[in-house]
Formats: C-alpha cells, sequence, structure tokens
C-alpha cells in the first residue's frame, strides 16, 4: 500500500480493486473481503454501498452553536455479512455527544467509556455475531466509526450520529456553519446521492451561501430543507452564512 500511493500519489483503496486472474479464484471472481485490521478503514467493498444519509440539524446562532444527527444507512449486497467502516471529519471544535443503532427495527441508545473499553466490548460482540456500533476519536475533530453486521444478500443496517458543534465566527455579527464529512470509507457512495439536509432555528437564517437550500417560516421557526450532493460536503465550505443578534452577549445551556 505505501509503495502503491509512493508509485501513483494516491490512496490504494481510492480506486477499485483489481481482479482476481489466477484460474484457483475463478469461481468467486465476485468475492469481496476486507483483509485489513479493525482499527484501520481498508480496501473499498464494491457490495457494501451508503443508500441514505440524511443531515438534521438545530442551531442556536446567538450561543455560536448548533447540533447534528447524522443518519446513515448501508446496504449489503454480498452473501456474506460485512463491516462497514469510515473516518468522519467533524467541523472545527466538534464533539460527538450521542450515537444510536437499529436493532430489529428500534433505535438503541449507545454508552460511552474510555476508548480501549469501548473496543474491546465491540471486537467481543462481533465475535459473538452480534450488532454493534463504535465510534471513537481519531486526532483532531475526526472519529473512526465501526458497525457490524450489515446483513448480506441486499441487507440494511441503519446508525445516527450526533455531534455538537461551534460556528465559525467572522465578525461580532457573521458567522459559517459546515457540516461533518466522509474523510475516508470502506463501502461506495455512489456519485448520485445526496444528503437530505433539514436545520430549524428560532433566529432568522441567511440563505446567501447555497441557493440549492430552500428557506421557509412557520410559527417563529426558520426551516432551512434541500439536497446536498456529497461533493459538496467533501469541498469542506461553509453551508450557510449565519447573522447573529449582536446584541446579545451572554447565553445558558443546561448542564
Amino acid at each position: 500500500r505505501n509503495l502503491y500511493y509512493q508509485v501513483t500519489g494516491r490512496a490504494f483503496n481510492s480506486v477499485p480493486k483489481p481482479n482476481m486472474e489466477r484460474r484457483v479464484f475463478s469461481d468467486f471472481s465476485d468475492f469481496d473481503f476486507d483483509s485489513s485490521e479493525l482499527s484501520s478503514v481498508g480496501a473499498k467493498l464494491k457490495s457494501l454501498t451508503l443508500s441514505d444519509s440524511r443531515l438534521d440539524s438545530i442551531i442556536d446562532q446567538n450561543s455560536g452553536t448548533f447540533y447534528t444527527e447524522w443518519t446513515m444507512n448501508f446496504k449489503n449486497s454480498a452473501i456474506f455479512q460485512q463491516e462497514a467502516k469510515t473516518e468522519i471529519k467533524l467541523p472545527v471544535n466538534s464533539t460527538v455527544s450521542r450515537i444510536t443503532l437499529w436493532i430489529n427495527g428500534e433505535e438503541k441508545e449507545g454508552v460511552f467509556a474510555g476508548k480501549d473499553e469501548v473496543k474491546a466490548a465491540y471486537d467481543k460482540i462481533v465475535a459473538k455475531a452480534r450488532d454493534p456500533l463504535l465510534v471513537s476519536y481519531d486526532g483532531n475533530d475526526k472519529v473512526f466509526v465501526q458497525c457490524f453486521p450489515v446483513p448480506p444478500n441486499g441487507g440494511q443496517m441503519k446508525i445516527k450520529i450526533g455531534i455538537t458543534s461551534q460556528l465559525t465566527f467572522e465578525n461580532e455579527k457573521l458567522a459559517y456553519l459546515s457540516l461533518p464529512k466522509i474523510f475516508d470509507n470502506n463501502f461506495t457512495i455512489p456519485k448520485e446521492l445526496k444528503h437530505a439536509f433539514w436545520l430549524d432555528s428560532k433566529e432568522p437564517l441567511d440563505l446567501e451561501s447555497n441557493t440549492n437550500l430552500k428557506l421557509t417560516e412557520e410559527k417563529n421557526i426558520y426551516t432551512i430543507r434541500g439536497d446536498i450532493y456529497n461533493k459538496d460536503l467533501l469541498e469542506n465550505q461553509p453551508v450557510l452564512k449565519i447573522v447573529r443578534n449582536i446584541q446579545i452577549k451572554n447565553s445558558w445551556l443546561e448542564d
């Protein structure tokens, strides 16, 4: 993998896996296998795809904070179980404050613990073929996500990651909202995939920075909704320009 990068200038998993040409594997040409370690993203699995994605946010621009829940659905077309793995780049000064996993159609809450403890628990549950989800910090403003098993033969696995973030301020009045993005992954993201986006605020919002989204107001709640292409998230550009009330100097949050 290091040699491939030195020769081509690209990561090994940025291109499709080469076909096996040895005759002994001729009956397994569609076999999709991840030989990487548990703690790395590994090679792309063409049978594993991100089939659906939704970002729901609530913003309090006067306190300079917003909360986003990212719901992702993975689909597995292989004849055996697969593990979905991804690195997610968070907005600056963010923290993961909630994770949930759907098991038999029911949403289950995750718990927090030390990194070694949760990794050991994840490995133990995987060995028992039960459904775990693991989110661990992987450097500044980046997390590593693992979930298993994505069921075979078109089966799906649904997860949600809650992220508490800080707005980026240009000055006392103007701030920008950026969303998390997929930094690296072992699943396929279809080119036509759009992330459904929904944002609520009790204060007026400015939509200048993205004309693909629509702004509505009802009962003093301002809502922005629309679709965002994955390539737009990857460009790491602010999604919205936010105008705040400069007369408000203090804010409080329940501990």
